[in-house]
């Protein structure tokens, strides 16, 4: 069973990178631009694809013809701060500048090219980068109606599933980190898995394309925050997985010690470019710490979690290899990471429904009567009353003898076909108490006196037929609730009880 669970999560992370590829890749009928250096710009452009660190902030631009026949052009995956497009001279796209730099290398860039003449189209496409910059993918020509739903449903899955991957991270690490503290024993487990959850939504917001044009100083902010998010992340995790699986070797405090070092580093960096270096020395530490955690997991955990981790796991693997079919699509690994967040949040969440349901389950065996089924006494404490309730107490004529001359378990059987009968007449929030032996008290919400001894004279009947030979009788006495409380209302309806079993000569 770990097996296959191993095997469809790999499955499901090679499945997911081939759908990402396949939006970045053209449809049929679509087509590819070819991108050159412009005329006068200096230097070498190199191919497109291309992708290149920078040493200091650049601008590039790239010329091509568009043939007629298509009214969209997509740029799938670019990297870079900025981007201007022009058509035919005309401007027809910018987003962020140099001086405002933009997060763009998720964001997939639509431009209209609009084909009514039917004639080719001049691109001229302006992009600039603090510390990379790159074309990822080669650009697509293609139609509003055919390439058009492919770059939304592109768009979707690297802006509202990161979104959404965001809130889940941060919701389930406030929910995880707000129940450790209120845990008296075994609170770290879910402290630092909370804290990993929250650190993973951090991590994100780098990914997210909705991000803005921000300043510079915001914009490298942003990044070094997110790359701590990252590094504490995976720490939490390779710590709280620890914890939850009983290892016996534990990493986890050397890995949250590595985190607030590679943080510590990242703040420190006083630009995008040194920023990178660092980053991509840290994501060297860091990678075989995930490793490590979905190595823990895979043995420790059950395997319905295992699919998940497996999953996280591969695309650890991936940022490791950085070679062929995936290769510069590293963004993937945010995927993984939310993959191995939702495993550790489903099983804390299940682990919290089964107290919640155990706590239930406890509350309810408190307040029940365990022969019967009824509610008990340390129900009636907790019970509030309305001034149109009514308080019926009930009362068997000659239990004693049943007990003796038929035993115990005919006694039991009768105190269950009462409260059977009592429920087969009452509504939804009436209820039926065992106070002890044979005494039990009907709680009948807004019904007056005439109507409450109507129903009571049924229940009473019904159970007289479900042992005809015993001849089993009962006395009962009602009492309005008015202002007073529970016990109030039951001293009354008691002392109307043995008023009634007085005048019918019974004891």
């Amino acid at each position: 069973m770990r097996a296959v669970a191993i095997a469809a999560g790999l499955g499901g992370y090679v499945a997911f990178a081939a759908l990402v590829l396949w939006l970045h890749a053209p449809g049929p009928g679509d087509g590819m631009l070819a991108l050159h250096a412009c005329p006068g710009m200096p230097g070498e452009v190199p191919a497109v694809p291309f992708y290149e660190i920078l040493e200091r902030p650049s601008t590039v631009r790239l010329c091509g013809e568009a043939p007629a026949g298509y009214d969209l052009l997509v740029l799938p995956r670019i990297s870079g701060n900025a981007i201007t497009v022009r058509v035919d001279g005309a401007l027809r796209h910018r987003v962020g500048a140099l001086d405002r730099p933009a997060n763009l290398w998720l964001q997939p860039q639509r431009i209209p090219l609009d084909d009514e003449r039917g004639r080719s189209r001049e691109i001229e496409i302006e992009l600039g980068g603090l510390y990379d910059l790159g074309v990822r993918v080669a650009p697509v020509l293609t139609s509003f109606r055919a390439g058009g739903r492919r770059a939304d449903l592109l768009a979707w899955v690297n802006g509202d599933l990161v979104a959404l991957a965001t809130g889940f991270n941060l919701g389930v690490g406030l929910l995880l980190f707000a129940y450790g503290v209120r845990r008296r024993r075994d609170r770290s487990e879910y402290l630092v898995l909370g804290v990993s959850a929250m650190c993973a939504a951090l991590y994100m917001l780098d990914f997210h394309p909705g991000g803005g044009a921000v300043d510079p100083a915001t914009y490298l902010l942003r990044r070094k925050i997110s790359l701590a998010g990252a590094y504490f992340t995976v720490a939490c995790l390779v710590s709280g997985l620890e914890r939850v699986a009983a290892a016996r070797r534990r990493l986890g405090t050397t890995a949250l010690a590595g985190a607030g070092v590679l943080s510590l580093l990242m703040l420190i960096q006083p630009d995008p470019v040194a920023l990178k270096t660092a980053s991509d020395w840290g994501s060297m530490l860091a990678i075989p710490m995930m490793i490590y955690a979905v190595g823990v997991v895979v043995r420790r955990l059950e395997p319905a979690y295992v699919a998940l981790w497996a999953f996280f796991g591969a695309s650890a693997l991936h940022v490791l290899v950085n070679s062929g079919f995936l290769r510069g699509h590293l963004f993937l690994l945010q995927f993984g990471i939310l993959a191995g967040t939702v495993a550790a949040g489903l099983r804390s969440a299940v682990q919290l429904t089964r107290v919640a349901v155990d706590l239930e389950r406890a509350a309810r065996a408190a307040m029940t009567d365990p022969l019967t089924g009824a509610r008990n006494r340390a129900f009636c404490e907790q019970l509030e009353l309305d001034a149109t309730d009514v308080v019926a107490l009930f009362d068997f004529d000659d239990f004693k003898r049943v007990n003796d001359e038929l035993g115990h378990s005919r006694g039991d059987r009768l105190l269950v076909d009462f409260v059977l009968a009592a429920r087969a007449r009452l509504r939804a929030n009436d209820h039926v108490v065992r106070l002890g032996g044979d005494e039990f008290v009907l709680v009948l919400r807004r019904v007056e006196l005439r109507t409450a001894h109507h129903i009571c004279q049924e229940i009473l009947d019904a159970w007289r037929r479900t042992s005809p030979d015993l001849a089993a009788s009962a006395s009962f006495g009602l009492a309005q609730a008015g202002t007073g409380a529970f016990e109030s209302a039951l001293a009354e309806a008691d002392a109307r009880m043995y008023a009634s079993k007085a005048a019918a000569g019974r004891r």
